[in-house]
């Protein structure tokens, strides 16, 4: 050969998978032993889904072509005449083919991505179907509510009967208030009362005032400043 003619190098993969470049085309993993240990139905029906793909391609699964290594992670690889082959990550590795490490590391995460995916899918789905038959059961021995809506009927009944309570306590005030319907100030504070809620110390002062103008009249007149007081301390407990 001239030095001249151009050198023609091959890849050290080419005797064994033919000629390069080539490019991944699949990932296809086979579940592990152990699995078939503790659910062989599981571990069959994944190996029957793997077989399944590595039929389309033509490939046979667990060895890499290059190496003979046992392989639970099978890359499903297209040489340039359109041949596909299976390889593990350590040759893929070893091969110095940049390309070839990282197509394979993005397949690889991709997969774990999609597996994470579908396992949050199945837990929440079981957790729906397990929610939804516990219910039914519920409902079936507490006369057709589940605890949940039970407990929220009670702590209902509960808010109604404080709101109840509160209305009653202060009931002197809130005739004050609720006759000043487009008031906001008076809105908002009577909500409040109707949920024990105090106002604070100007809100409460105004509040007395509302109340001693509504109940005692003229400001500085003797019903008004006993109306102020009694509004005041039944306010703040000093009735």
């Amino acid at each position: 050969m001239s030095n001249t003619e151009p050198k023609i190098i091959a890849h050290k993969w080419e005797d064994a998978v033919g000629p390069a470049p080539y490019q991944v085309v699949a990932l296809i993993t086979t579940p592990s032993a152990s699995l078939a240990g503790q659910n062989p139905s599981a571990y069959n029906n994944v190996m029957a889904s793997a077989h399944e793909q590595a039929r389309r391609f033509g490939v046979m699964l667990c060895t890499c072509q290059v190496c003979g290594m046992g392989l639970c992670d099978n890359y499903v690889l297209r040489n340039a005449r359109g041949g596909y082959f299976v390889v593990g990550c350590d040759c893929v590795r070893k091969n110095g083919d940049s390309y070839l490490t990282t197509r394979t590391r993005k397949v690889k995460a991709a997969q774990r991505k999609a597996k994470a995916q579908a396992e949050r899918e199945a837990k929440w789905k079981a957790d729906q179907e397990a929610r939804a038959l516990r219910a039914a059961q519920e409902r079936l021995e507490n006369g057709g509510k589940t605890l949940a809506e039970i407990e929220a009927d009670k702590a209902r009944a509960a808010e109604r009967e404080a709101r109840a309570s509160f209305r009653a306590k202060y009931a002197y005030v809130l005739e004050a208030l609720e006759a000043n319907p487009s008031s906001g100030f008076c809105y908002e504070i009577a909500q409040g009362l109707s949920q024990g809620s105090i106002p604070s110390q100007r809100g409460l002062e105004i509040t007395a005032e509302i109340v001693a103008k509504y109940h005692g009249g003229r400001r500085g007149s003797k019903a008004y400043n006993e109306a102020y007081e009694d509004a005041y301390a039944l306010l703040t407990g000093q009735e």
